[in-house]
């Protein structure tokens, strides 16, 4: 996002003077003063604002991290995570609870970017791909720039950084919170499934908020939860299968993306 500011400098000279006429040899000269140019007049600039993007559309990725060594998978036996208040906890969102525990995360992960127009991802589930599943993480951000923000990736096929994915993106900025659910490929954006970035106030902009997401993924149908709150809900369907992964972004200055408490809820195929 730029702000286009125009400067025009108008400079004005003084108009020419005439050859004098010449003086004969007994005749006194008279010579005018001439009379001051007038000084250069440079105007107040012209801010023009543009509408906000719904992500900068180019970004240089630092690099992807795979494997997340603070992350365990979950594949049977006994867990850490009662099954009966998750299932209760789904219910009391309006989620579907059908399934099993399939994974969760045993310490925070955090992506810390420092430099300009930076993207940082880090890999989720020991990499394991899930279908049809729900996605609980708390995230808590921190940044200097103006624009910054921190995802969630669904359904993406490796590398992180390039291949084909869902990116669920929480934006910080001056003003209201903004949020959108994007499909890119080829480390590039490709489109809109929210169709325009969202506004909502629920979403917690302070420094150093942590905000809670559900993300449902099921066949074509996907669901955005913030803080207890439905956002929105939305059909695609380029992507049937893929792993999970965390990212952050910014345009300048210094941001940090803490993910904890995350767990992925597999839901039946069928």
């Amino acid at each position: 996002m730029s702000l286009v500011s125009c400067l025009a400098l108008l400079a004005c000279s003084p108009a020419r003077q005439p050859s004098p006429t010449p003086l004969s040899p007994t005749a006194t000269a008279l010579i005018a003063t001439p009379k001051p140019a007038k000084p250069t007049i440079t105007p107040t600039p012209t801010i023009t604002k543009t509408p906000f993007p719904t992500r900068i559309p180019t970004r240089t990725s630092t690099g992807t991290i795979d494997v997340d060594a603070t992350a365990k998978a979950f594949l049977g036996g006994d867990s850490i995570l009662d099954s009966d208040k998750l299932k209760k906890e789904l219910a009391g969102l309006g989620l579907p609870n059908t399934g099993a525990l399939a994974w969760y995360s045993v310490e925070p992960s955090e992506v810390l970017l420092t430099k300009y127009n930076e993207t940082q991802f880090i890999g989720a589930a020991k990499n394991l791909e899930f279908a049809n599943f729900i996605l609980k993480v708390d995230v808590t951000w921190n940044s200097k720039s103006g624009l910054a923000g921190c995802g969630i990736i669904l359904r993406a096929t490796p590398p992180l950084s390039t291949g084909p994915q869902y990116q669920f993106s929480a934006l910080r900025l001056s003003g209201a919170p903004a949020w959108d659910m994007e499909y890119w490929n080829n480390g590039a954006y490709v489109a809109s499934i929210t169709g325009e970035v969202k506004y909502n106030k629920v979403i917690s902009q302070s420094q150093g908020a942590t905000n809670t997401y559900h993300l449902l993924v099921n066949k074509d149908k996907l669901a955005v939860i913030a803080n207890g709150t439905k956002l929105g809900e939305y059909t695609y369907d380029k992507q049937s299968k893929g792993i999970i992964g965390w990212f952050g972004f910014q345009e300048s200055g210094e941001t940090s993306c803490v993910f904890k408490n995350a767990w992925i809820w597999q839901l039946p195929d069928k």
